[in-house]
């Protein structure tokens, strides 16, 4: 392979890295992202009279999901087809136990769902991909529950065995019976 071309997993388009490889967006502060929904919230607010429209969304989510919801809450409403997508989880929550028990505790409970090393390790509370880690072993898990204060939950899921990844946004109102994808992002193992 040559220098200035990337691996891309079969199945996805070619990565062209002869241009510039970051979006003008890629690393904007997140308050400067949001801007545009505040702005759009206060005018739906305005047009409808309601502050409070947008958390009508979702009324299974404290706040319908905007602000401060875990993964666990959005992947526990998944049911049918979307559930059995979704890689065998758990959630753990550190606890004053002491960090070879959490671990254990941990191990058991992954192998009875089938997930072995190496597996994921997520904040439940995340953002950006921060605090995503790759567990190799029982060491690695213990380090990286010791990173996190008592309450804090965690997502340790099965490692996903496909390469590409794709990310998905659909879309569809309540009166509709069918909904429209409305962004695919394709992701490139760096």
């Amino acid at each position: 392979m040559q220098p200035d071309q990337a691996y891309v997993a079969p199945g996805m388009p070619p990565l062209h890295t002869d241009g510039k490889t970051v979006s003008f967006f890629e690393f904007w502060p997140m308050w400067l992202m949001y801007i545009p929904v505040v702005l759009q919230w206060l005018v739906l607010a305005c047009r409808y009279r309601s502050l409070t429209l947008p958390l009508i969304a979702n009324p299974k989510l404290p706040v319908s999901g905007m602000v401060g919801v875990g993964k666990c809450q959005v992947m526990e409403q998944a049911v049918g087809h979307c559930a059995e997508s979704i890689l065998p989880w758990i959630h753990h929550r550190i606890s004053q136990k002491p960090l070879e028990q959490q671990a254990a505790d941990v191990i058991v409970q992954t192998r009875v769902l089938g997930i072995k090393y190496p597996f994921v390790c997520e904040p439940d509370l995340g953002c950006r991909g921060a605090g995503v880690k790759l567990i190799h072993d029982v060491d690695q898990l213990e380090h990286y529950l010791a990173a996190y204060p008592q309450g804090v939950g965690v997502i340790v899921q099965k490692l996903a065995s496909w390469e590409p990844e794709a990310g998905v946004f659909y879309v569809r109102s309540p009166d509709d019976s069918v909904g429209r994808i409305v962004s695919l992002a394709l992701k490139y193992s760096p």
